[in-house]
């Protein structure tokens, strides 16, 4: 459990943009970025 938490915390989301191309975990940072950001913003 402390190394998936690890994982979670310390990974960038750069790197996660790279290794989940093939995934789809790219599109799902990017569709929760669109989302989040105009609600964050007000």
């Amino acid at each position: 459990m402390e190394r998936q938490q690890q994982c979670w915390e310390e990974t960038s989301l750069e790197l996660l943009r790279e290794r989940g191309i093939h995934t789809g975990l790219t599109d799902y940072i990017d569709e929760i970025e669109q989302r989040l950001t105009p609600i964050l913003s007000e």
